[in-house]
């Protein structure tokens, strides 16, 4: 996964959930406006499971997912160098 991919996804969840949980298909249905090839590929849900083995969420259930306090670090260390 290319760190572009990486935080896009993280802020994605973010934004999506609210400080809460969001599922799956929701993440799906707003990445494939900016990353279609993540979906028609099928990476997905290894690039998810990618990010639970890091620390940076959670899965909650099967199709649901949360941010854990580690991807909000990071998200936050990395915001400035996107602006």
């Amino acid at each position: 996964m290319l760190l572009e991919e990486k935080i896009y996804l993280l802020q994605l969840i973010k934004e999506l959930n609210k400080e809460g949980e969001v599922s799956i298909p929701s993440v799906d249905r707003c990445l494939i406006r900016k990353y279609p090839e993540i979906i028609y590929q099928g990476k997905l849900k290894m690039y998810l499971s990618d990010l639970e083995e890091e620390g940076y969420l959670v899965f909650v259930d099967a199709i649901t997912l949360q941010l854990t306090q580690k991807g909000k670090d990071y998200l936050t260390f990395y915001k400035p160098q996107q602006e």
